[in-house]
């Protein structure tokens, strides 16, 4: 194998371990935005259950909340992701 044939070939390979890294990133995202953001619901429906009955402003608060907490691991996350790509 000429050297240049060597230097392609470990760049599809950084390539592809990239992608997979980047890929298993977004899976993580994806997760995390379901389970923050669900415990955040079910937060705010026993909230508004035991203490504002006619009221949904804690249902969407507790899911916001639980959003914006999946979002910033997710910022983080890729952040981190980034800075080992470079």
């Amino acid at each position: 194998m000429s050297k240049d044939q060597k230097s392609l070939e470990a760049k599809k390979l950084e390539a592809a371990r990239v992608a997979e890294s980047s890929s298993k990133t977004n899976d993580k995202c994806i997760t995390d935005f379901l389970m923050k953001g669900a415990s955040g619901l079910i937060i705010g429906t026993v909230f508004t259950v035991f203490f504002t009955r006619p009221r949904t402003y804690p249902i969407w608060l507790g899911l916001g909340v639980g959003m914006g907490l999946a979002y910033d691991c997710c910022q983080k996350r890729l952040a981190t992701v980034d800075d080992n790509q470079r």
